[in-house]
């Protein structure tokens, strides 16, 4: 009967290191797809010259849709 319950206790002893061990590699993997997703490699910029694909009817506009007399000011546009 001792040994039984010291058999189990291994047993058990076994499996509470095997889980701890799942549960430290399942974190690492979280904390690298965190990373993946919500670190800097995930904002990237897009520039005008690469070859970006729009919606049908969204395409971005040469001119803004500005009053004439915004349009022709003498003022410099800030981009």
């Amino acid at each position: 009967m001792i040994t039984e319950k010291l058999s189990k206790e291994h047993l058990l002893e076994n499996q509470v290191a095997a889980l701890q061990q799942e549960d430290a590699c399942l974190k690492e993997q979280l904390e690298w797809f965190k990373r993946q997703i919500f670190g800097k490699r995930s904002e990237k910029v897009v520039s005008p010259s690469d070859d970006v694909l729009f919606f049908p009817g969204l395409e971005p506009k040469n001119e803004p849709d500005l009053p004439e007399r915004l349009r022709n000011s003498p003022y410099e546009k800030i981009t």
